[in-house]
């Protein structure tokens, strides 16, 4: 159990494990599709209408060069494809082909499972709990850096 003031554990490391494990097993997984965690993220924010490459990389968080470097592997699968938006052509489009769709449900469907998984392995007040704290960690998370960013000390409270 965790108490304040505990210096064996922080909220950093705790997060850090459970993503490392969760990551490890999607890796686990997809492996025999090809299907990377980091790949099945990128799968699950492209909707069946596409979206414009400069949206992509904001919503999953992404350096552009990493980025390009998984939307070049995933067009040379056969999963995306890339061209002009009807509405500006200026602007560079990705669409999932069939295949793309079908890895994009494939991950779709391994995210639910999982979920359901962990929704049977714990109680509604434990899961409550849990999203709970993740949003306060999240906001706390940005008004730490703002409050860092403008020299302003921490207190902890």
């Amino acid at each position: 159990m965790w108490s304040k003031g505990s210096k064996k554990r922080t909220v950093c490391a705790g997060v850090k494990n459970a993503w490392h494990a969760i990551s490890r097993m999607y890796n686990q997984v997809g492996a025999d599709k090809e299907l990377s965690t980091a790949v099945g993220f990128v799968l699950l924010h492209i909707p069946p209408e596409g979206i414009p490459v400069t949206h992509l990389g904001p919503q999953l968080g992404l350096e552009a060069r990493s980025l390009s470097r998984m939307l070049n592997n995933l067009e040379g699968k056969g999963w995306l494809k890339r061209s002009a938006d009807p509405k500006d052509k200026r602007m560079v489009r990705i669409t999932l082909t069939q295949d793309g769709l079908r890895m994009r449900q494939q991950s779709s469907k391994t995210v639910k499972s999982f979920h359901e998984y962990i929704a049977g392995q714990c109680s509604a007040e434990e899961l409550d709990a849990f999203f709970r704290v993740s949003n306060l960690i999240a906001e706390h998370s940005r008004t730490f850096a703002e409050q860092q960013n403008n020299g302003q000390e921490i207190q902890a409270t």
